[in-house]
């Protein structure tokens, strides 16, 4: 998937992706097989997301991917994804739980900003690397 910027139009903000016109109306993202990551601001402010689903494919999940998505309750990080992006679901106001596979080896900076509801980070601990936590990921 190919990178993107954030635009906004006077107090509005969307990603500059194909579907950012349609950015309200998306409530669902599914991630399929043959994609290998997540661009930046791929789906930043589709604030109506409430699911995600990652394919086995995808190994990186860019900057500010999913930042914004203020109806995004739960999140999977599937052991295939390796990397993680600043920002990646900042702002996901109404995020309560995240699950992050064992692929996962650092947690950037501001990974999970102002995510006030998170209440359950679940991180396996079988066959599990070294995980680094940089400064105020969450």
């Amino acid at each position: 998937m190919y990178n993107y910027l954030s635009e906004s139009y006077g107090s509005l903000y969307r990603t500059t992706a194909p579907w950012g016109i349609y950015s309200s109306n998306i409530t669902s993202v599914v991630i399929g097989d043959g994609v290998k990551g997540i661009g930046n601001y791929a789906f930043y402010y589709c604030k109506n997301i409430t699911e995600v689903s990652i394919g086995a494919d995808v190994v990186s999940i860019a900057q500010n991917a999913f930042s914004n998505c203020y109806y995004l309750t739960d999140v999977t990080i599937p052991a295939n994804v390796k990397s993680m992006g600043r920002y990646v679901f900042a702002y996901c106001t109404r995020l309560n739980s995240v699950s992050i596979g064992n692929g996962i080896t650092e947690i950037p900076a501001y990974a999970f900003r102002d995510c006030g509801k998170l209440s359950s980070v679940n991180i396996p601990e079988t066959e599990r690397k070294p995980l680094f936590v940089t400064g105020a990921a969450i």
